[in-house]
């Protein structure tokens, strides 16, 4: 068994060419399915708008699929994935506002019973009261 198993994942959205015509359904991903053992790297591959970010941010769980099925450690995940803790995931674009101190970004991010470790790292620890910009 996988650490990370997902099994026909999708997802659609609605694409307007002109306004006032009606939405076009489109397709970013359709029925993937993979399995990544503990201790692999894998790498997604492909042309822009073929939906690699769509997929790692259904597997993150910073966007719901159409239809999906994601299990981590034999356990199916419902819900945000990232809240569990067993996954990471650093996206292409910033995403923690700016104007947010550390202590604050990861009061947001980190589970409350593991925030006192992560900010009782050293570098963190001094940097806690700066600003993420």
């Amino acid at each position: 068994m996988g650490m990370i198993r997902a099994a026909g994942l999708g997802y659609e959205y609605l694409r307007y060419e002109e306004e006032g015509q009606e939405p076009e359904v489109t397709k970013a991903i359709e029925d993937v399915s993979l399995e990544i053992q503990k201790g692999q790297f894998i790498a997604v591959l492909g042309h822009n708008g073929s939906g690699k970010s769509t997929l790692l941010n259904i597997i993150f769980g910073t966007l719901k699929g159409d239809r999906s099925f994601i299990r981590i450690n034999g356990k199916v995940i419902k819900g945000a994935a990232f809240r569990t803790g067993l996954v990471a995931y650093l996206p292409q674009h910033d995403f923690i506002p700016s104007y947010l101190t550390v202590t604050q970004a990861v009061e947001l991010y980190i589970p409350k019973e593991r925030r006192n470790q992560f900010l009782g790292d050293r570098f963190l620890f001094k940097a806690r009261h700066n600003r993420i910009a």
